[in-house]
């Protein structure tokens, strides 16, 4: 693609191009904005040649697109041995995960042999409610240093333009979230996560009549057509080949066979109970992390066991208020009955009373 002699050489070995700076001149002089010289914010011309008030939203993104000093380029992502390392201390605190996180282990390892870019295969985790799938999603982009953008499928009134984005005649016209996380972030592979995707399969996309919403998903998880992907709303080709998709989902048999035809299927099932305090306590550590020293990273036994009585999402909300019912006591470590407390408050008396998930299902099963 092309690069702006204005704009500072970048190796091409450690990055690419997302789009081509001509195409973008090209149609922001369309849409009547100045691609005669840089405007980016703080620069000398920010205050020589600020923006005309009658511009569009249109020609505002577009501008602020070509004013970004970066330019169009963006950098690879590498496998490292402190990425691999990261990969291996999950994959030791959710051993049930072990397949899923196998699919990073395997692109890392072959990036370090190689010295190349690391590409991964989209992915699609099946499982059930609270076997952990959201919390090895976030611990993929902890490792690769690259925030995980989660998107609920089933909130999606229409995936396609959600993703792709809305033309400028709709009255609602807007950029697409794949245009908005590939042109903000820093890299060519940002991490994706379209959960619950099951769920999107009978919305009707109104940008394609006859279609279903789920039917943009065929050319963005085939890195050949994502490589040139357009978004409806900004008109511009963006290089979309390497964007880390990781899909998720209860039933497989809601998704059609040529999605599951681009995915690697990955089934994750309940931890044992060994591995549940394992993910409990490394759950714990991590809420730890966020006040830096003021509690003890430790959890005792016996509030981890208490904790196994919860589903993964009232685990978390039980630990963070435990940690406000210890800073209320005054105290720097979270003690067992501060614990129990908190999970009191957070137990659900009707689901207690129904099937149970998450954890405690497979808890049962097993004793």
């Amino acid at each position: 693609m092309n690069s702006n002699p204005s704009k500072p050489a970048r190796p091409m070995e450690e990055g690419a191009d997302l789009f081509d700076l001509a195409e973008l001149r090209q149609r922001l002089t369309a849409a009547g904005g100045d691609s005669s010289t840089s405007r980016a914010a703080g620069s000398e011309y920010s205050s020589m040649f600020p923006p005309p008030a009658g511009d569009s939203q249109l020609t505002l993104e577009l501008q602020r697109l070509w004013d970004d000093e970066r330019g169009p380029w963006r950098s690879h992502l590498f496998g490292s041995h402190e990425i691999a390392a990261a990969i291996d201390t999950l994959t030791a605190k959710a051993p049930n995960l072990t397949t899923f996180f196998r699919e990073l282990a395997r692109p890392c390892a072959l990036s370090i042999a190689t010295r190349t870019p690391l590409r991964v295969d989209p992915v699609l985790l099946i499982g059930p409610p609270g076997v952990g799938k959201t919390w090895a999603v976030k611990g993929v982009g902890a490792a690769l240093q690259t925030k995980a953008k989660f998107i609920a499928a089933e909130a999606m009134s229409d995936l396609k333009s959600s993703l792709c984005g809305l033309a400028p005649f709709w009255s609602r016209a807007r950029k697409g979230l794949i245009a908005s996380i590939l042109l903000d972030g820093p890299t060519t592979s940002p991490i994706i996560v379209l959960d619950e995707v099951d769920k999107v399969r009978e919305v009707t996309s109104t940008m394609a009549v006859g279609g279903t919403g789920i039917d943009v998903l065929h050319g963005l998880l085939e890195a050949e057509n994502a490589s040139d992907f357009q978004d409806e709303f900004l008109e511009i080709r963006l290089r979309a080949d390497r964007i880390i998709w990781i899909l998720t989902a209860n039933d497989i048999s809601a998704l059609p066979p040529s999605i599951l035809d681009r995915v690697m299927i990955v089934r994750v099932e309940a931890p044992d109970p060994e591995a549940a305090r394992t993910i409990i306590r490394a759950m714990f550590e991590e809420a730890a992390d966020e006040f830096g020293d003021a509690f003890d990273h430790r959890l005792p036994s016996v509030a981890v066991e208490a904790l196994c009585e919860l589903n993964p999402r009232r685990i978390k909300r039980a630990i963070r208020r435990s940690f406000g019912i210890a800073a209320v006591g005054g105290r720097s470590w979270v003690s067992i009955e501060d614990v129990k407390t908190a999970v009191a408050e957070v137990s659900d008396p009707v689901a207690s009373r129904s099937r149970p998930i998450g954890f405690v299902q497979h808890r049962q099963k097993s004793q």
